[in-house]
């Protein structure tokens, strides 16, 4: 099954429209986001916005058949039972394609990141801070009651978005999990001060050294497969158990779902599948452009 990747896009997208329009707007989004923590001058606005547009361009055209034939399948496979293994399995689906996807941008990221000035590193580095922080304050500060609760309710909310209102021995279910998973949120939070440490040690390098564009790219794409996995002492141990913990719950909500919330789940499968076909047809006129648009390829 596909619950735990659809669980990401439930998280923060319900209905077709929304996804079609957050899709269209993405290099809009994405580029005032990099803004706000970069503050870029007039010129890497330019390219910034460029780059950002081909990269959409490329993954419209290229990648969301391919997203929208997966989802296809997962609504095939809607209606039966599912295990915890084909949970985890359709999650490191996901996942691969998700860092392919970024990997694809590391050219790009190359080109900006030679541009960048020391002041504008630290006003990066001080937005980050402010990220850990507010992670401290909302997962280490407050009672492990409390952030178990909210977190239970963030959960029901993204399984309802899915499956429709669940009933009570549903949501049970749910807190249940959370107060029993093997979650440590300070371990969270030293993954992210290591992805921080590292990004901002790249940047400075590349700032620096201006390398030529190929060796770069080199560069930053080794600092981005080394920030998606953090080194870990137990060899990964801990990751393995949330994940699993994880599978488990959707398998759990899944297999224990009424008809009509399966229902509901095929529907909603349905409707990102059409979001992404409607979404990659709008593409295809532009797919020569960004097969071979500079800074991408």
């Amino acid at each position: 099954m596909i619950i735990s990747a659809a669980l990401l896009l439930a998280g923060g997208l319900s209905g077709c429209s929304a996804v079609r329009l957050g899709y269209d707007q993405g290099p809009t989004l994405v580029y005032w986001w990099l803004d706000s923590r970069l503050d870029f001058d007039t010129r890497q606005s330019e390219r910034v916005k460029a780059l950002l547009a081909q990269w959409f361009d490329w993954h419209r055209a290229t990648q969301l058949e391919d997203y929208a034939t997966l989802l296809a399948r997962a609504n095939d496979e809607a209606a039966a039972a599912a295990s915890t293994e084909q949970m985890c399995a359709w999650t490191t689906k996901w996942r691969d394609r998700a860092d392919s996807a970024l990997q694809r941008l590391a050219p790009a990221v190359a080109e900006v990141a030679v541009t960048l000035t020391p002041a504008q590193i630290a006003r990066l580095e001080g937005k980050l801070a402010e990220d850990r922080r507010k992670m401290r304050e909302e997962e280490l500060d407050v009672a492990p009651a409390k952030r178990q609760a909210v977190s239970a309710d963030r959960a029901i909310e993204r399984y309802e978005r899915l499956y429709g209102r669940l009933d009570g021995a549903q949501r049970e279910w749910v807190r249940d999990s959370v107060r029993r998973s093997p979650y440590e949120p300070q371990r969270r939070l030293d993954d992210l001060a290591w992805r921080h440490r590292e990004l901002l040690q790249a940047l400075r390098r590349l700032a620096a050294e201006r390398p030529a564009p190929e060796q770069a790219t080199a560069q930053v794409r080794a600092t981005l497969a080394a920030v998606l996995e953090p080194p870990q002492a137990d060899g990964g141990a801990y990751r393995a158990r949330w994940l699993a913990h994880q599978c488990e719950l959707a398998t759990r909500v899944h297999n224990g779902a009424m008809a009509v919330q399966r229902q509901h789940l095929r529907e909603r499968l349905r409707e990102w599948e059409t979001d992404a076909r409607v979404l990659a047809a709008r593409g295809r006129p532009a797919s020569a452009a960004a097969a071979t648009g500079g800074g991408l390829r």
